[in-house]
């Protein structure tokens, strides 16, 4: 009988499913996971409101044989400062896994802006006049200074110049609640976020005028010249309340952010003056401390803590351009209803006794004992159009 040998057969071994990989399932959920973390830039193009006008500084004074007509040169100035250049910078994170609390830092920068203004007067020009407790001469009434035009069979030159400058700045910190998210469809979504925390805003401003006398020739008569300068700081501290709802389409976007700060405004003021003059050629010492305005009381350092109020609309549109990065544009608009600007510290209303130019007219240096001048305070509205880049991760 023919005997049949048995192939060797292979049998397959058993496959048990091998253990989940935690490398692979952790690079999963982070390709899932929505980005917590972001980082934003901007440039900003501002304007602002202008400043408190100023009191009467500088007039033109037509003489006739039976009248005089005064016509303000330099009077409710305000400075309107031209554009400016901002920067901010915005950091921010979800804190818990399910990115339902976060919290985010922002901070801006203007830099500090320039105004100039001049006046000159000749000794046949225009009669020009600055306030100055002096006697009535030449058609120029008491309390008034002649700084250009003919005294005379001589003349006067002089000048008045003016410079302004502001600048602003400011910083927040904020907690983030995520309220709601709305998807219809897969392109469609709205999500809406409220926030609080704390808000700082300042504005620093400079105003400084020179004026000054020299008679045609210089060794007659009184000449004379002076600097005053008026500084301002307004720091706002407050509680900051608000929301932020951003409507998604196709990459596209809308984001609308109320915000409204409430606390007060320390306003500060620094004046300081100096000043030199000259009789019939010889200098004259200083009878008092200060300029031509900036004297008596009105010179040194005063403050005030006023209750302010700071609402800020920021509305953006934009596009993601990858699910980490989105470029936008911008408008922004910020109200604060406390500040000290320095032109609103000027005051041409100084008593010739404290004035350091007193001797010209034969009169005694006095001092000022009186209480220093009230803080003028005013509102201040910046306006802006930005352009930005976001990043997320």
């Amino acid at each position: 009988m023919a005997g049949y040998a048995m192939a060797d057969t292979a049998v397959p071994a058993l496959k048990l499913d091998s253990p989940p990989d935690p490398k692979s399932e952790l690079k999963i959920d982070a390709q899932l996971r929505e980005p917590r973390f972001w980082v934003a830039t901007e440039y900003v193009h501002t304007w602002q409101n202008a400043t408190t006008a100023t009191p009467d500084l500088v007039d033109q004074v037509t003489v006739t044989p039976n009248s005089s007509t005064v016509t303000p040169m330099y009077n409710q100035k305000r400075v309107a400062f031209g554009d400016g250049n901002a920067v901010r910078l915005t950091l921010g994170g979800w804190i818990d896994r399910d990115e339902k609390f976060g919290a985010e830092l922002s901070g801006f920068y203007t830099p500090r802006q320039t105004e100039t203004d001049s006046i000159t007067g000749t000794p046949n020009g225009p009669i020009l006049t600055a306030p100055f407790g002096a006697s009535a001469l030449n058609g120029v009434t008491a309390g008034k200074s002649q700084i250009g035009g003919p005294i005379g069979s001589t003349g006067v030159q002089g000048y008045a110049s003016f410079t302004s400058t502001t600048e602003s700045y400011g910083g927040e910190g904020n907690l983030l609640a995520h309220l709601l998210t709305y998807h219809h469809g897969p392109d469609f979504s709205v999500d809406a976020s409220g926030l609080g925390g704390f808000r700082y805003f300042g504005v620093a401003d400079q105003f400084q005028e020179s004026i000054g006398r020299e008679n045609v020739p210089p060794a007659l008569g009184n000449n004379f010249s002076g600097t005053d300068s008026y500084q301002t700081q307004s720091n706002f501290y407050g509680a900051d309340f608000g929301g932020r709802v951003r409507v998604g389409y196709e990459g596209l976007f809308a984001e609308l952010t109320p915000k409204l700060g409430l606390g007060v405004t320390d306003e500060s003021v620094d004046v300081s003056g100096t000043s030199s003059a000259s009789s019939g050629g010889t200098p004259l010492p200083a009878l008092n401390p200060g300029g031509f305005l900036a004297i008596g009381n009105k010179l040194g350092d005063r403050s005030t803590d006023k209750f302010a109020v700071l609402p800020q609309l920021t509305l953006k549109v934009g596009y993601d351009l990858t699910k980490q990065v989105e470029v936008f544009v911008g408008y922004d608009v910020l109200y604060l209803s406390q500040v000290a600007r320095a032109s609103g510290q000027v005051s041409n209303q100084v008593g010739a006794s404290t004035s350091p130019f007193a001797a010209f007219g034969g009169i005694p240096g006095g001092a000022d004992n009186s209480p220093p001048p009230a803080i003028s305070s005013t509102s201040f509205l910046q306006q802006g159009v930005s352009a930005g880049l976001s990043a997320k991760f």
